[in-house]
């Protein structure tokens, strides 16, 4: 995998080589093995690459090929059929198994060129530039697991896999209170609403399945959104699919998706929960690792710290804090994976929240969990790890599926007895009231049809929302509820969650920027596009019927996974539940007060007072997500305004 980067001038003047340097100087601070350039007058380009297999040491990227000048950022899945494809298309291209992956990409696009993406699986962004026709695109994979960003300069187009290559060339580029607007509005970890939008104005991301085509048009460059992938128009639901058939295709999809994603000339990991869609990623894993006499998989689980009360809001005790418990057994059951349990002692998201904004280079909100998941990434790549693979996305896809929300699908069918009989099997299974679970049910249905308000979820007082309406984000949240709803959902609304613009943006943004930060690549299998489209395919009763939920795990992985964690249902693992008592025990580096770190630029979207006073009172349950967001905000205005200072 790499960074790519580059400005391509439509005009056809020369690029000046001071700029050249400035757009590389960024990498300077992320783990990069290789950094290749080439510049040819009009254009320039550079890669960034990181060794995660054997042929990206033989990677020469970028290209210049006859008219072409491209530059990638790829890891591809699907080598053995592409480069059949390709050898069939250019019999006089000499390929083999030590091609690089940079390499057949390009070949991919200039056979097919916009069509490439019918022949094309993996993660990768990248660029390309015909000298003769001027014209320049821009993509992003499938589900947008590598991020890449563009800006528009007259008849100038840059490009980034960091917006820093951007923003460190154009002084002019600041913060985009849209943008920012809609991240700061809510505690939770949700950054954008906006499809498209980067932190910075003006400077865009490309969505899931997308490019730019870029042209001068009356002396500027005009950039053109391409869709080259829309599964939700495409897949409509197959009614025809049997349980028997379901369950040898998702076998036999996943298989395939997990398998791809372990080439590697290094170890492999996986960041491992108690929780099913991490266990069916490690299991699938495992299994095939064991099957070629690979090395071992390594894992990496976190656990609380000794001193935390497992009881701590802690209901029915249904949290389970640590889940090293369930972990061991699957490691009983898979003797090729070797765990490692992670207490992250005398760390908390104080301890290295400035290093995260920076890498980053976006005011993240899902910083708690990063104590860990860091921690993670930092054991694997000692442990020799070049991909770590997760479960992040299998509550949309592989573990999805809830009887009320099937029973709800055949309700809207207009069958109502199944319905019924469904929702009371179901209580008969959990040994509950009939009577007391239809009740359940109906008051699901009734709250599924009253839309959650944006004025529900903004409770931050110091938040400024007269924002809410300048920038359209109430009207973009509740467009946003409506389209993937939340609980019970419709067909439309289950599409739309399975692919969503703004969780894949968000998974995408967090993925790119910690490989290039640490040098270990994630990967999620339970995101890959395969699977993603046998989900829209399979028939609403597949996911969850006849008292069984999340079916795709529970059942049809039933030779892969224990029963003591297949079958677990009362109970749900948690990571970072011990978040508070680390905020209260560890703090910043130095002894620094929290409310030291508030910038006089989040006036912006805070009224300064009211956050200088939530920093100051004690961090409890109900604020540490506030306090996190603030000084993430504050942490990232400051380093905006000092680079841009340092640019004039």
């Amino acid at each position: 995998m790499s960074a790519i980067w580059g400005v391509v001038d439509l005009s056809g003047k020369e690029i000046n080589k001071a700029l050249s340097s400035r757009m590389s100087k960024c990498l300077e601070n992320y783990r990069i093995d290789k950094v290749m350039e080439l510049s040819e007058d009009n254009a320039y380009m550079g890669c960034g690459l990181q060794y995660i297999t054997k042929q990206d040491r033989a990677e020469k990227l970028p290209i210049s090929e006859g008219p072409d000048f491209f530059t990638a950022d790829c890891y591809l899945d699907n080598r053995e059929e592409l480069i059949s494809e390709i050898g069939k298309e250019l019999p006089g291209e000499r390929l083999s198994e030590d091609t690089p992956d940079g390499r057949l990409l390009y070949l991919a696009f200039k056979i097919w060129g916009e069509k490439f993406g019918d022949h094309v699986l993996g993660a990768f962004s990248f660029a390309n530039y015909n000298k003769d026709t001027n014209e320049f695109y821009l993509f992003t994979d499938h589900i947008s697991s590598r991020s890449v960003h563009y800006y528009v300069q007259g008849d100038r187009l840059f490009f980034g896999t960091l917006t820093s290559c951007i923003t460190d060339v154009c002084p002019e580029i600041d913060v985009c209170d849209k943008w920012m607007s809609a991240c700061m509005a809510m505690d939770f970890p949700v950054l954008t609403v906006f499809e498209g939008l980067s932190p910075f104005e003006n400077v865009f991301m490309l969505p899931y399945g997308c490019g730019v085509k870029a042209v001068l048009s009356k002396g500027k460059a005009k950039a053109t959104r391409i869709r080259y992938y829309d599964p939700i128009s495409e897949i409509h639901e197959d009614k025809s699919i049997t349980d028997a058939q379901a369950k040898e295709l998702f076998i036999d999809t996943f298989k395939k998706a997990v398998e791809g994603m372990l080439r590697t000339d290094g170890e492999v990991g996986v960041l491992l929960s108690s929780g099913l869609d991490s266990t069916t990623v490690a299991s699938m894993a495992a299994t095939i690792l064991k099957y070629r006499g690979d090395s071992l998989l390594h894992s990496y689980t976190s656990i609380p710290l000794k001193v935390f009360d497992k009881n701590y809001d802690n209901p029915r005790n249904y949290w389970t804090d640590d889940e090293s418990g369930l972990v061991k057994i699957l490691c009983k059951r898979y003797d090729n994976i070797k765990p490692t349990f992670m207490d992250c002692e005398g760390k908390s998201v104080l301890s290295n929240i400035k290093k995260y904004v920076d890498y980053m280079e976006f005011p993240g909100k899902a910083l708690i969990n990063h104590v860990w998941m860091y921690e993670a990434y930092e054991k694997a790549r000692a442990d020799g790890c070049k991909i770590l693979l997760c479960g992040n996305h299998g509550n949309y896809t592989i573990s999805h599926g809830s009887i009320f929300n099937s029973a709800y699908r055949a309700l809207r069918e207009g069958r109502i007895v199944t319905a019924f009989n469904q929702v009371c099997y179901d209580a008969k299974c959990k040994k509950i009231s009939r009577k007391g679970h239809l009740k359940r049910f109906f008051q699901a249905v009734q709250d599924d049809r009253r839309m959650i308000t944006i004025d529900e979820i903004v409770t931050d007082q110091s938040y400024r929302k007269e924002l809410l309406d300048k920038y359209g984000v109430r009207k973009a949240w509740e467009d946003l509820m409506k389209r993937e709803g939340d609980g019970i959902s419709t067909r439309k609304q289950f599409e739309n969650s399975v692919v969503s613009t703004f969780v894949l943006q968000l998974m995408g943004l967090y993925e790119t920027k910690d490989s290039l930060d640490t040098g270990v690549l994630v990967r999620d299998p339970t995101r890959d596009k395969r699977i993603l489209e046998l989900c829209l395919k399979l028939p609403y009763e597949r996911f969850a019927w006849d008292g069984q939920d999340r079916r795709l795990v529970r059942e049809y992985m039933k030779d892969y996974i224990p029963d003591e964690i297949r079958l677990v249902s009362r109970h749900r693992g948690r990571q970072s539940g011990d978040a508070l008592l680390r905020y209260k025990s560890f703090g910043l580096p130095g002894g620094e007060k929290e409310d030291n770190l508030i910038d006089k630029d989040i006036a912006r979207y805070f009224d300064i007072d009211k956050a200088r006073a939530i920093m100051q009172e004690e961090t409890t349950e109900d604020n540490i997500r506030r306090k996190v967001k603030i000084l993430a905000c504050s942490i990232f205005m400051k380093n905006v305004r000092k680079k841009r200072e340092s640019l004039v």
